[in-house]
């Protein structure tokens, strides 16, 4: 089932594969997942949106965010959080311990590309990927 046929078309609240948040459910599975690994890590979350994974992620986690009303809310959704303005290809420099993320899904296999790069020897990126490419 592909609930998005290009990146225009939109369901529920206006949500396409570039800007579709990532469900409660699934956002702690993948945050608990990237603790369960990383019990004192250091985590990015570099399409943070409004929050939705980044508010299950533990104490003192970073945030990158493109778009400043988006960023707004997540900041509220996650006060936790180191939060930061920009572009994840041009604005970030690890070293970090997990990488979780639900990328824009047009550009997902840039996003994994870039990820890797700032990762520490080890570490591991979780990611909420469209199935439909990986086949």
């Amino acid at each position: 089932m592909n609930l998005f046929q290009d990146s225009q078309s939109t369901v529920g609240n206006g949500w396409n594969k570039d800007n579709w948040e990532t469900p409660d459910h699934l956002a702690e599975l993948m945050a608990e997942e990237a603790v369960r690994r990383f019990p004192d890590g250091c985590f990015l979350e570099p399409a943070a949106g409004r929050g939705q994974i980044a508010k299950f992620l533990p104490f003192v986690s970073f945030a990158l965010e493109i778009d400043p009303a988006r960023r707004a809310v997540g900041e509220a959704n996650a006060p936790h959080c180191i939060w930061q303005s920009g572009d994840f290809f041009r604005h970030l420099s690890g070293p970090f311990d997990c990488i979780i993320t639900n990328p824009p899904f047009s550009q997902w296999e840039a996003f994994i590309a870039h990820a890797v790069t700032l990762l520490r020897d080890g570490g591991c990126i979780i990611a909420l990927l469209p199935t439909q490419r990986l086949q």
